[in-house]
């Protein structure tokens, strides 16, 4: 026995379940009512507005380090990048 979890927009695995004579349950309406994305973080639950506050804090910071190293091609082979400070 196993199972597989597919997209409700996934014509042809649903033509082919249809054509095996396999059961299909669509979890979107069996699951009516339950959050869509729970996110946990050290036992305890995140919430939506606390990921998107991180991602902005973070977003800051590397732009910040961006502005500090400057234009041009970035990857491992700049040496210059070595002698930048970034914080």
């Amino acid at each position: 026995m196993g199972g597989e979890f597919f997209d409700s927009s996934h014509k042809n695995l649903l033509g082919l379940a249809k054509e095996l004579g396999l059961k299909t349950v669509d979890l979107q309406t069996s699951d009516k009512g339950l959050e869509t994305e729970v996110w946990y973080c050290e036992n305890r639950k995140i919430t939506q507005k606390e990921i998107i506050d991180w991602f902005v804090s973070l977003a800051e910071k590397l732009e910040r380090d961006l502005v500090a190293i400057g234009d041009g091609d970035i990857n491992y082979r700049v040496a210059s990048l070595d002698a930048k400070k970034v914080r």
